[in-house]
């Protein structure tokens, strides 16, 4: 809803249907829906003149962009009046250099002029992924990169918004339901929220800056008391990443009911918010991560 008062307008510069260029197929086509995380890129520098990430948690089939998820970008440009328009037509984001990608929500802009896009969905079959009785996410479920196809879904991906190109999936930052993200201006460091309930709060850690293959992801674990914080490091291993919420649990992390978003607050501390689930079942996980305390207490 805009504020009355007259203070605020709005302009719809891109809508689901409206037409994109599938640069790889050198042809037009419908855009994707279901429009959530957006970014604004300046183009040198300017404030108004650059480019729009927008994510598409479309789960519906899509011929021409491929099916699952997505994302568009777009030149835009504000005149003398404060009215924005687009240049040209946007552009549909070709996935298929990492095996489609599935509910892409929020994200995150980093440091270096990229863009992380969150997987919200971590299928844990490849039934999962094509479930739905109207609309079909992926049809293709073939094996990838050696794995079965629901593996290669619930990761972060990076994307070079201005090349139009996908980096990959950056597995090392786990596998979960990806939802909020918050960038540390080091270009190492990611506060990340998992959609899920029950949920874990984990960061990762780059071991170099400006490149997300490896790195050290943690969980947070606070005492009931709150005066007990840290970060509990997850060990490497692709079990480990794959499954990254149930050995956060397993350490004993602090369990969460749908993490939704975060901010940085002027102090340096974070603002993290929960959707909320009412009939969320949180009984295993509590019991999973009370089990570690208890032997931990014992030891």
């Amino acid at each position: 809803m805009i504020p009355s008062g007259g203070q605020y307008h709005y302009q719809i510069l891109f809508a689901e249907g409206d037409q994109v260029n599938v640069s790889w197929k050198k042809e037009k086509a419908p855009a994707k829906g279901s429009n959530d995380f957006l970014a604004f890129l300046p183009i040198n520098g300017a404030a108004d003149h650059g480019i729009l990430w927008v994510n598409h948690e479309s789960e519906k089939p899509h011929e021409q962009i491929g099916d699952g998820g997505g994302a568009s970008v777009l030149e835009v440009f504000r005149d003398s009046l404060n009215n924005w328009s687009l240049v040209g037509f946007p552009y549909a984001i070709n996935f298929d250099s990492v095996g489609g990608t599935l509910h892409n929500c929020l994200g995150v802009l980093t440091p270096w002029g990229t863009i992380l896009s969150s997987e919200e969905i971590e299928p844990r079959s490849n039934r999962e992924l094509n479930a739905g009785p109207a609309e079909v996410a992926i049809r293709d479920t073939s094996d990838y990169l050696g794995q079965k196809r629901w593996k290669n879904f619930g990761w972060m991906v990076e994307i070079d918004p201005f090349k139009q190109k996908v980096l990959g999936k950056r597995r090392a930052m786990g596998r979960f339901m990806h939802e909020g993200n918050y960038a540390m201006p080091d270009g190492r460091t990611f506060y990340m929220m998992d959609d899920e309930a029950p949920a874990a709060f984990f960061k990762f850690v780059a071991d170099t800056a400006e490149n997300l293959n490896s790195g050290q992801l943690f969980a947070w674990r606070m005492t009931p008391d709150s005066t007990g914080r840290h970060w509990l490091p997850l060990s490497r291993g692709r079990d480990t990443l794959m499954y990254a919420r149930d050995y956060a649990f397993r350490l004993g992390a602090t369990i969460f009911n749908r993490l939704e978003d975060i901010e940085m607050l002027k102090d340096g501390s974070f603002l993290i918010t929960e959707t909320g689930k009412d009939s969320a079942d949180l009984s295993r996980a509590i019991a999973v991560s009370y089990t570690h305390l208890r032997a931990h207490e014992t030891s």
